[in-house]
């Protein structure tokens, strides 16, 4: 048998992490998902109160992801929701009481008719993830939609990754060159900010 190479090696190990933090997010249940959620929101709203974004990205929760949608719904700001179409990702704009429709994945997303939202500085990007270290990286799903997305933007929005604590990876996440690190990250412990990255 070869040999793996490093290539290889990279991607089996995120994998693996992949499987771990999705079941460290899934195993928060019941009352302490309630509990963990509702601090997560509480923190989140204090920072989006001292930031004052002109615009937020989100998303709505899938695969044991903290629930945003109360807070969302309670935001008086323009809102965006991506809406994936091939490799490629937009946020269309969204609020309250909107149609929304299942993609492949069955994540809703705002309908074909919605308005796209362009994102840019002073604007906040809420990120989901699977896990996050120290340095800010994350580990996503896998698919590359947000790396992609960000990389077509003139001007980057605030990073802000949401997720629990218990996604926190005590080593740092393998890191790949087009992988773009989270400015802060919000989970029911509160907020940290990251120092940036070269």
């Amino acid at each position: 048998m070869c040999p793996k190479t490093k290539k290889e090696s990279r991607s089996d190990s995120r994998k693996e992490l992949r499987q771990e933090f999705r079941q460290r997010r899934r195993n928060i249940v019941g009352p302490s998902r309630k509990a963990c959620e509702e601090q997560l929101l509480y923190h989140l709203d204090q920072f989006c109160s001292t930031l004052k974004p002109n615009r937020v990205g989100a998303y709505l929760s899938n695969d044991g992801e903290p629930d945003i949608r109360p807070w969302l719904e309670g935001l008086a700001r323009p809102i965006g929701l991506p809406r994936v179409c091939g490799e490629s990702m937009q946020f269309h704009s969204w609020q309250s009481g909107d149609t929304l429709q299942p993609n492949k994945w069955h994540i809703e997303e705002p309908s074909t008719t919605a308005s796209t939202l362009e994102l840019s500085a002073g604007d906040l990007l809420l990120v989901p993830l699977v896990a996050y270290d120290a340095q800010g990286n994350r580990l996503g799903m896998g698919g590359g939609y947000y790396d992609r997305y960000l990389a077509t933007l003139a001007s980057q929005p605030l990073l802000l990754g949401t997720g629990f604590q218990a996604q926190f990876s005590e080593q740092d996440l393998p890191r790949e060159a087009w992988d773009i690190p989270l400015h802060a990250m919000v989970t029911d412990a509160g907020m940290v900010e990251f120092p940036p990255q070269s």
